[in-house]
This record gives C-alpha cells, structure tokens and sequence, in this order.
C-alpha cells in the first residue's frame, strides 16, 4: 500500500528485514523483484485510470518514465551482474548501508532543479540499487524526482510506472544468471 500510493518503500524496508530474518540475498531480491513488478504495474494502471497522472506517449511524465527505463535496463543488467558475483558478506553490507544513506538524504532539505544529466544519475543509481538489493529505487528517483521542483504525484506515478519495467528486466536476469 505504502509503495503504490508514495511509489517508494517496500523493497528498502522488506530487504533488510528479510536479510536479518536469515534468508539469502539472491533469493530474497527476485522474489521482492515479482512482487513488485506485479504491484506497481496495477498501481500505475489506478494512478493513470483516476488521472492522477497522463500517462500517454506525448506527455511530460511518460518522457520521464521511459527515460528512467531506458537508463534503468543497462544499470539494472550491471547491478544483478554486481549481486551475484559479490561475496555474501558485501552485498548485505551494501543493502544496509543503502537503507541508511536513502533515510539520510530523503529526511534532508537538499534541493535542485530539474535537468535530464540529473534524472539520468538519479535513474542509474537507482536501477543498480533495486536490481542488487531489492531496494533503493523508489527513495532514490520519487526523491530525486520531487527535490528537482516535479510535483510528488507525477513523480510517484512516473517512478511505478518506471519500476514496473525495471523490475521486469532486472528478474529475467536473475532467471538467466542464476537459474
């Protein structure tokens, strides 16, 4: 719920907690990948049918949704490869570190105006955090998105629409790279 209305939150909280509860990384970030796919491509299809946001292919947002994919695709690919070359130990220091960097500067007042070299930084770091931990996209592009001035439902919007993809991508590479 918190995840479809403020497009962030579910896989940075349920990939440390299922961390501690003792479950493996590489199993616990494809399973949150599914979920999540599944969850924000229906939320973005309410978001869109109560117009929340304009989701056709000459507006504002669906520009920043694809862009935030086109971006996403290549460092998603980077990040799974990242995860699952990784020794254990590393990759769970990295999520908890993650988790408390994204607290840290979404609680902070830092503002920027919108340019696209930002969403491009903002979307690369983002797709490589969701596609090694689960987690870190939302926090990271819906608050890059809103620090730059873009108001906080389209940049919601934008962001599920945008993860839905991710997601997708990041789980077929898991398929491919894992098994």
């Amino acid at each position: 719920y918190i995840d479809s209305s403020l497009g962030m939150g579910y896989g940075t909280i349920v990939s440390p907690v299922l961390i501690i509860a003792g479950y493996e990384p590489l199993a616990v970030v494809p399973s949150i990948l599914i979920s999540q796919a599944l969850t924000d491509a229906s939320a973005s299809a309410f978001h869109h049918r109560y117009k929340n946001i304009n989701l056709h292919f000459k507006g504002d947002d669906s520009k920043i949704a694809l862009f935030i994919v086109c971006v996403g695709v290549l460092f998603a690919i980077i990040g799974v490869l990242t995860a699952v070359n990784l020794p254990k130990t590393y990759l769970k220091t990295y999520i908890g570190i993650l988790v408390i960097v994204i607290g840290t500067i979404t609680l902070s007042k830092a503002r920027f105006n919108f340019s696209w070299k930002k969403l491009l930084a903002i979307s690369a770091l983002g797709a490589f955090n969701k596609a090694i931990s689960g987690g870190g996209f939302g926090p990271v592009i819906t608050s890059g998105q809103i620090i730059s001035g873009r108001p906080a439902k389209n940049s919601i919007v934008a962001t599920l629409v945008a993860k839905a993809l991710i997601c997708i991508c990041s789980l077929l590479a898991y398929i491919i790279l894992v098994g």
